[in-house]
């Protein structure tokens, strides 16, 4: 099975909900997609592929009661777990993928790797800080009674951008 296709069948098990696009299409993607959700103000992590967008909502670098949405480029890809990796400079980084109810990451189909073998032999030494995400935030009680959003967001969408 070619990376990428494993990539996406594991995040679907993890619940994450996916979409493919191109770098040409991904400004009119982005825009439908948050046209069609209602999301009109995201809490950015800008870097990479987020200053190049255009898009019809507001971007914010502080996180408020009223954002949205998080975005946010995902560094890597793990097609085994069907894992995000986020490498952080400082702590603050990381806040647009934990903090809202909904994160949205753009991830670059070359950056999905096979397995965690791969990834620290593509990391930079000494290791920054990293966030492994593998799908909305889950958590249950003692009467296994199963509770999404409780700790970090209740949705998580994936753009891998070919």
């Amino acid at each position: 099975m070619e990376r990428t296709e494993k990539f996406i069948e594991e995040l679907k098990r993890n619940d994450v909900e996916v979409y493919l696009t191109s770098r040409s299409r991904l400004n009119e993607d982005l825009n439908e997609f948050f046209k069609k959700e209602g999301i009109k103000r995201v809490f950015v992590r800008p870097k990479g592929l987020i200053n190049e967008l255009s898009l019809d909502i507001e971007f914010t670098e502080k996180f408020y009661e009223d954002v949205d949405a998080g975005l946010s480029e995902a560094d890597f890809g793990i097609a085994y777990s069907g894992g995000l990796v986020e490498l952080a400079e400082s702590p603050s980084d990381k806040l647009p993928s934990l903090l809202p109810d909904i994160h949205i990451a753009l991830l670059r189909e070359s950056n999905i790797l096979d397995d965690f073998d791969v990834l620290f032999e593509n990391i930079p030494h000494p290791l920054p800080d990293i966030t492994f995400i593998v799908g909305p935030s889950k958590t249950a009680d003692i009467e296994k009674i199963l509770v999404k959003g409780a700790h970090g967001p209740r949705r998580v969408i994936v753009f891998i951008v070919r």
